[in-house]
């Protein structure tokens, strides 16, 4: 049996995050003591990691400040090779990215199902994933809303 997908197991830091989808949804396990010191600062030590990384290459004069990107910033990323995120599940019941994947996350959609992680099955995630089939991505572009102006 193959998994469906896997994220990443490292992200920045050692701190491994595996996680699986395979047979069944598996729960997130986290190995070492991670809890809240990984939601609370991993992905804005990202940005400001790589933003050490580009300050460091301008001041060795291996980079115009002016040369300075969003895919010279996605380089400096940890896992700058992987793609943004499509579709952030968050299940919590909170309605907020809570520092994951900031940089990644930008232009994701997100879902909110009305129940816990534990309870996330596979039906669950096929209403997640039909859900997101049925919206239009507009990747930060406003949506057209023109009204007829009244003077």
């Amino acid at each position: 049996k193959s998994p469906l997908f896997v994220i990443p197991a490292a992200i920045g830091g050692g701190i491994t995050v595996p996680i699986e989808l395979g047979g069944s949804l598996a729960k997130p396990t986290f190995e070492a003591d991670v809890g809240s010191a990984l939601r609370a600062k991993l992905h804005t030590r990202e940005i400001t990691d790589a933003a050490r990384v580009l300050a460091s290459r301008v001041a060795r004069g291996d980079l115009h400040p002016a040369d300075i990107t969003e895919d010279t910033v996605r380089e400096a990323l940890y896992i700058p090779d992987m793609p943004d995120v499509d579709l952030v599940i968050r299940s919590s019941g909170e309605h907020r990215l809570s520092n994951f994947l900031l940089w990644q996350s930008a232009y994701a959609e997100f879902y909110f199902p009305g129940i816990l992680w534990p309870d996330f099955d596979r039906h669950a995630l096929v209403d997640a994933v039909v859900d997101y089939q049925s919206r239009e991505r507009r990747f930060g572009a406003a949506e057209d809303k023109a009204q007829p102006r009244i003077d």
